[in-house]
């Protein structure tokens, strides 16, 4: 049975953002919580990730659970202009890229 969705703050979760190795740990974790929680809500408040954690984590993990999936089981908040920037362009390079 799954809980209520559970939301993570990026800076106390993953103190590390910055290597595809940290990227992948992270995703992994979220691949976890998923089998519990319906949802995840990621905090990127004073956050900052590379372009590489992004892919590996994010990048991947739409192309794991396809994009509408995606859509409902992960809430990103609090990204800044330059992190939204940063997203778009790997979630939409992800979804298009052929398989």
């Amino acid at each position: 049975m799954k809980t209520s969705t559970i939301k993570l703050k990026i800076t106390k979760t993953f103190p590390f953002t910055s290597t595809r190795a940290e990227g992948i740990q992270a995703r992994e974790k979220l691949l976890q919580l998923l089998e519990t929680h319906p949802s995840l809500t990621l905090d990127f408040a004073k956050t900052q990730i590379t372009v590489s954690f992004a892919d590996e984590c994010l990048g991947v993990l739409i192309e794991q659970l396809g994009k509408k999936k995606f859509q409902q089981k992960i809430i990103l908040e609090n990204i800044s202009p330059t992190l939204q920037s940063l997203l778009n362009h790997i979630l939409t390079r992800r979804v298009t890229s052929p398989e």
